[in-house]
């Protein structure tokens, strides 16, 4: 995709009235690539838009790549209903609405609701009504709770703070399949959960506290900022538009907070927090 990038680069610097995402300007961000998905950013006018479909064309000539249009979508915010059925004419594909899933997770600026999270408690579901008819044995139910289920829910948990009530269902599927081999059950339970959440060597099997894991996981975005990764794009885009200052092992913020992504307050608010677990001698506030 390097050749994309050289071809979107050069056709953005040719044409002058182009502009930028404003929440993208800083860091000059026109498109984001995955595997074969593609996120293209603009400003919201047809001089811009037009910038980045001719680029795609150029693109599609050169490599015969082409855009699925049934599986695309364009989405916009604060643009004149009148001038939708140009947008979408001009790219060949319709309209949607946000939030949306990307990569199994919702695309979400905000605080997760326990609706947002059940595409995560469904799928836990489904694999442990796959596994019932198996007459699994206690190592079996383990090891999959390990491998498996813990692995799930770790997706989410290094990028959303996911809802107390969410990690309490996730928590209680778990226990019942682990004693009762479905997810229905809500009795027969040998051993307190919190109990075989501690440690093997205190003689438990060592889960993951959920809770616990989901905090250590968001706390991440910390070290992100203050270990100097300046190829991270989060950090960058809190260090360039959000005005957040880094001072050694602290950090805090210049002029008004104006973060539009519940993650980034969340993590502002975990700063005495933060500083405890990673030792630094102060943590700065505004």
């Amino acid at each position: 995709m390097e050749v994309f990038f050289s071809i979107t680069k050069r056709f953005i610097g040719n044409c002058p009235v182009f502009r930028y995402h404003s929440r993208c300007r800083n860091l000059g961000i026109s498109h984001l690539i995955f595997a074969d998905n593609l996120l293209l950013f603009s400003y919201g006018d047809l001089a811009s838009v037009s910038t980045l479909k001719r680029a795609i064309d150029h693109f599609k000539a050169l490599s015969g790549l082409s855009i699925n249009c049934s599986k695309s979508q364009l989405f916009l915010s604060g643009v004149d209903s009148s001038h939708i059925a140009g947008f979408e004419n001009l790219l060949g594909f319709d309209c949607g609405t946000l939030p949306i899933k990307y990569l199994g997770v919702p695309l979400i600026s905000t605080r997760l609701k326990n609706s947002d999270c059940r595409g995560l408690v469904e799928r836990i579901t489904r694999r442990i009504n796959h596994w019932s008819s198996n007459f699994l044995s206690y190592a079996g139910r383990v090891q999959l709770i390990q491998s498996v289920l813990f692995s799930m829910v770790n997706y989410w948990s290094s990028i959303f703070v996911l809802p107390k009530s969410v990690l309490v269902e996730v928590n209680q599927l778990m226990k019942n399949f682990l004693w009762t081999g479905t997810d229905d059950k809500h009795s027969g339970a040998k051993v307190a959960w919190f109990k075989v959440c501690q440690p093997k060597e205190c003689g438990a099997l060592g889960f993951r506290n959920l809770e616990t894991a989901n905090l250590a996981s968001s706390l991440r975005h910390i070290w992100t900022l203050l270990s100097g990764r300046r190829d991270n794009l989060w950090a960058g885009l809190c260090e360039s538009h959000r005005q957040v200052l880094v001072i050694g092992r602290g950090f805090s913020i210049l002029g008004a907070w104006q973060e539009p992504c519940f993650v980034g307050g969340w993590v502002m608010g975990k700063r005495p927090t933060s500083g405890r677990i990673f030792g630094w001698m102060g943590v700065l506030y505004p």
